[in-house]
């Protein structure tokens, strides 16, 4: 849109413009109107127009200039300040020049790049600015003056030769340009100083060279893509992991071809095409790196890269420019393959352990191993031998693959290679089967390659042989692994061992223990017997056994007890001192020991059992107690038996519990009898002391005998156990023994007693307590003597105990004393009928006897 010439006017000139057309018109009206009256009339119009414009300039001309002319004057001058003022604050430098090459002008920006002042070079030369031997390229300002006139106009940025006030030479940048300048025409060169620049790029340069030298001699393999997925780098270490040329590679997106055999982004593609989302979906195994933002981790196995299977660890980061855009991603790789090969046999070896961890016998122990051992070397067979110290073979106690079948093989001293290794405590390798004569099976050895053998040390102690057997070669890292795992194995063996020892001998002690328990239980010899070979049988492990006692008076050893017999042949067994082998070790006070029946000949007599029971091994134990001889214990094995020194030592203390046991029962016995017989004594004793009584006082005569049977008839259906009974019966015949010590006038006296009399005579109870008290097998027994006088509502003697206060026994007792009182003819009285005797114990019950007894004893036959 095309502006108005008011608008167009700058704001300081538009009213005093404004006031000069008015002036200019007043002015003209003034002519106008003078005119006629000066001139005359008869002028010519050109005589007048040539006044007219006379008149009017000569009086507008001062208007003009003092409204126009000095406005714009001053304008001028203001404007070439601030233009000055612009020029002077530019950091570039501005340089006018004429056209035959001399300095017009300059600004401060190019007094501080040259070091001249502007008057200095004011009318010089241009070629003062310039250096005369410019090089690397460089032309002088005043050449690309002479090249440049007449060019078509454009800002075009020329790289120049300079040269300051002090003589240093410099790079200098330059645009020219051509200005008209009143009726000149000059060219304004604008110029940078650009050494800082030139030395960036120069520093640049050399960092960019420095770094691909720093790629190119680095021992990571690293390569480089650009945006355009090209690669722009791919270092020695590249080509000599991937066997790719980078001469093949360069320029080209083909990089994929070194790890995949079809085309596929790698991690680099991924960064620079900002698809960090989607490495899970090509990696299996992958994450974003932790340290660079945006960047990829990513790991895996690389079959048959350059002629051997890796494991590589990639690195993927971008590479930016200055203002932030992804121009290119560097990607590293790192060959962990040993490294995950060593982590994947911790692992190995960490599940082995876990698992052994859980195995208690050897058999677990040995199938874990060998199933490990097969999976990791991939081995044909393998077997586990160890050493019977008994036997001093060597036992093969689990093949795996094409050695099952030597399990359970035993080696004789002197065979296999197995004993060799053992002996020599180090690894045996065999590349060259044929060329090994000492393996103990060669047929095994058929169609293998190589065989490596282990010896398995716990604790510095050779403990057996762990053998594998391969088609192929054993590579180092297979002997590693099964070095590692032969450690383990030994060590597991070794804790299986005192795991199965720890858990005989807990087993031996726990029959021990028992037997100890049977034999305090019990003190019936038939009883412990039976107990301790039951122990025997079931927790040692023993097929059979058996206790032959000696009979002092036949000099014989005859069967007392057995358990884990078929037949019952061993109960015929009697055998004479020094007799077989019991005899032998019946005779010699020592242990006999047979591995092997069939080849004892003549020392085992009883040949009718070993037929019939099939036992293989025995073994005889001596019964000794104090030096005395108790009898033997036989123990019969049906499958092979190896006794060690700690298995007989056992034998030896089993034989002396046994012994003891014995002699316990034979102990016990013999004092059974010595006690019935004293007690058939003491109850002699105390049936006499009763028809003492009797006889004394013959009002009573057979009183005690009966009250006695009634007594214990009642206390049994009240629920009194046979022991209590015991010393019912006691204190029913001893109850009126108190009664010795009344005197004869007053137990004899043929009528009643006085006062004084009858005081005596109620002190008979306590006399009774006084004469059975100090006497301790009688004290259980004193209830009766001592409070059968007693009444049920406390009016009885000595003490006045009243209801549950006196004792059961006495109160069962004072019952039956009544009645056989009132049941039995009396000098002075008959016997009283049942029916009357009856009504009178229902009258006594609350009173003076407990109800409840009263009830029991009326609903018994008497």
């Amino acid at each position: 849109m095309q502006k108005s010439f008011s608008a167009s006017l700058p704001t300081s000139l538009l009213w005093p413009f404004a006031g000069l057309l008015l002036i200019v018109f007043a002015n003209e009206m003034l002519v106008m109107y003078l005119l006629p009256h000066v001139l005359p009339e008869n002028t010519p119009d050109a005589a007048k127009n040539l006044a007219d414009s006379f008149l009017l300039t000569l009086f507008c001309s001062p208007l003009i200039w003092w409204t126009i002319a000095r406005p714009l004057r001053k304008l001028a001058a203001s404007e070439k300040g601030r233009a000055e003022t612009i020029l002077g604050q530019i950091n570039d430098g501005v340089i006018a020049i004429a056209e035959d090459g001399s300095i017009v002008s300059c600004n401060r920006g190019a007094e501080q790049i040259f070091g001249y002042s502007a008057a200095e070079i004011r009318g010089a030369s241009v070629e003062v600015l310039t250096d005369g031997a410019p090089g690397e390229g460089r032309q002088p300002l005043s050449a690309l003056l002479a090249r440049e006139a007449g060019a078509e106009q454009r800002q075009v940025w020329h790289e120049l030769a300079g040269r300051r006030k002090d003589g240093s030479s410099f790079a200098l940048e330059a645009s020219l340009s051509r200005v008209e300048y009143g009726q000149q025409t000059l060219r304004l060169a604008i110029l940078r100083d650009i050494t800082e620049h030139k030395e960036a790029d120069a520093r640049l340069g050399e960092q960019k060279a420095f770094t691909e030298k720093l790629l190119q001699n680095s021992a990571v393999p690293t390569f480089v893509v650009d945006a355009r997925h090209r690669v722009l780098s791919w270092n020695q270490a590249c080509e000599v992991m991937t066997g790719l040329k980078a001469a093949d590679l360069l320029g080209t997106d083909r990089h994929w071809q070194a790890f995949y055999d079809h085309q596929r982004p790698c991690l680099a593609d991924l960064v620079i095409d900002g698809k960090q989302g989607d490495v899970a979906t090509l990696f299996s195994d992958s994450r974003k790196s932790p340290m660079i933002p945006e960047g990829l981790q990513a790991e895996g196995w690389y079959p048959r890269m350059n002629g051997r299977d890796r494991y590589l660890l990639f690195h993927a980061a971008p590479v930016r420019d200055s203002r932030g855009e992804v121009i290119a991603a560097i990607e590293t790789m790192e060959d962990i393959t040993e490294r995950q090969q060593r982590q994947q046999e911790l692992e190995a070896i960490s599940q082995l352990v876990v698992m052994l961890r859980g195995a208690r016998t050897k058999t677990e122990i040995h199938t874990i191993i060998l199933d490990q051992v097969v999976e990791l070397t991939g081995a044909a067979g393998a077997s586990i031998v160890l050493h019977d110290l008994l036997t001093d073979e060597m036992v093969v106690e689990l093949g795996r693959g094409g050695w099952a079948s030597a399990t359970g093989e035993r080696l004789p001293p002197g065979v296999g290679m197995a004993r060799v290794v053992m002996a020599q405590g180090a690894p045996y390798i065999c590349q060259d089967l044929a060329a090994e004569p000492r393996f103990a099976h060669p047929e095994l050895l058929a169609g293998l390659d190589a065989v490596v053998s282990l010896p398995l040390i716990a604790h510095d102690q050779s403990v057996g042989v762990l053998s594998i057997g391969k088609r192929g070669t054993i590579s180092p890292r297979e002997l590693r692994l099964l070095g590692a795992v032969g450690d383990i194995a030994a060590n597991a063996i070794h804790r299986a061992a005192l795991f199965a020892q720890t858990n005989t001998r807990l087993e031996r002690l726990a029959a021990l223990h028992n037997i100890d328990l049977a034999i305090i239980a019990s003190m019936d010899l038939s009883l412990t017997l039976g107990v301790l070979l039951e122990q025997m049988v079931s927790l040692l492990h023993i097929d059979a056994a058996a206790v032959l006692l000696y009979q002092p008076t036949s000099n014989c050893l005859e069967f007392a007890a057995g358990r884990g017999f078929r037949s019952p042949l061993i109960k015929k067994s009697r055998l004479k001192l020094g007799e077989g082998l019991a005899g032998q070790a019946a005779y010699e006070r020592k242990i006999l020991f047979t591995a092997n029946l069939d080849a004892s000949g003549e020392a085992f007599v009883r040949r009718d059992l070993v037929r019939d029971e099939g036992f293989l091994a025995y073994c005889g134990i001596p019964l000794t107690a104090h030096g005395e001889l108790l009898g033997v214990l036989d123990i019969f094995y049906r499958t092979p038996l190896r006794a060690d020194a700690e298995w007989l030592e056992f034998l030896e203390g089993l034989g002396l519990q046994a012994a003891i046991a014995i002699e316990k029962s034979l102990m016990f016995s013999a004092l059974q009898r010595s006690n019935a017989d004293l007690v058939l004594a003491y109850d002699s004793t105390i049936e006499g002391w009763s028809r003492a009584l009797d006889l004394r006082d013959r009002e009573t005569e057979g009183h005690s005998l009966r009250v006695t049977e009634v007594t214990l008839r009642l206390a049994r259906a009240m629920g009194m156990n046979e022991e209590t009974l015991v010393h019912v019966r006691r204190g029913a015949l001893l109850h009126d023994i108190g009664k010795m010590g009344i005197p004869d006038a007053i137990l004899l006296k043929p009528g009643p007693l006085d006062d004084a009399e009858w005081t005596i005579m109620r002190q008979h109870p306590v006399l009774a307590f006084q004469l059975l008290a100090p006497i301790a097998f009688l004290r259980p027994a004193l209830d009766i003597p001592y409070c059968h006088h007693e009444k049920w509502d406390g009016s009885g003697y000595p003490r006045r105990l009243k209801g549950e206060e006196i004792p059961l026994m006495a109160r069962i007792f004072a019952v039956i004393d009544v009645w056989d009182a009132l049941s039995s003819d009396r000098p002075y009285r008959p016997a009283w009928d049942k029916e009357r005797v009856i009504a009178n114990l229902r009258e006594g019950a609350g009173t003076h006897f407990d109800p409840q007894v009263i009830a029991i004893f009326l609903g018994m036959e008497w």
